[in-house]
């Protein structure tokens, strides 16, 4: 549980402070971050937020049951090329079908990582899939067996066993401000 205390420094004028900690307050309580029914109620902590506009930004980002996913990429054999990512939320067509993806991007990669930001994602499950497109040619190239050549890798480092990963295998939940995925490439 999260209790308010001393919220007025995100306001200048020392009068509009209860004010701005009321509304605060009542917007928490609405999408239950925090409780007014607690039979525990703890000693006051706070809640550091550095600028107000983090503040409004989580709180209305919240509030409309959207988060953020935030994916590290480690393990690429080199610099060459790019990563495409593919952000999914449904079955249909994940890993390798990126005009089923819910959100797609193509990211540099810097000492054999790369970092991909999803934005405004509505709450709900997904999956990730990428491949390390080492030619920049778009697609993921296999050897004569169907085999690939080029790196790649899924959400929770899921696996197929003849074949791409499953959705199943490599689905997260966003249901939080910020998710966070490690996928490690394999080659």
């Amino acid at each position: 549980m999260i209790i308010l205390s001393n919220c007025g420094f995100l306001l200048p004028a020392a009068d509009q402070r209860i004010v701005g900690c009321s509304i605060i307050f009542a917007v928490l309580v609405a999408i239950n971050v925090v409780s007014t029914f607690s039979p525990n109620y703890a000693p006051i902590s706070r809640i550091n937020i550095a600028h107000a506009s983090n503040a409004e930004s989580f709180v209305s980002q919240v509030a409309t049951g959207k988060g953020t996913v935030a994916i590290t990429a480690f393990g690429f054999r080199n610099n060459l090329g790019v990563a495409r990512v593919t952000l999914f939320n449904s079955e249909n067509g994940f890993p390798d079908q990126p005009k089923d993806a819910f959100q797609t991007a193509s990211v540099s990669i810097t000492e054999g990582k790369a970092d991909i930001i999803f934005n405004e994602i509505p709450f709900g499950t997904y999956a990730v899939g990428i491949f390390h497109d080492e030619n920049s040619n778009t697609q993921m190239d296999k050897n004569f067996l169907g085999i690939p050549t080029e790196g790649y890798g899924a959400s929770m480092d899921a696996r197929g066993k003849l074949g791409p990963p499953s959705f199943e295998d490599a689905k997260f939940v966003v249901d939080k401000e910020i998710v966070k995925i490690e996928i490690r490439m394999v080659y």
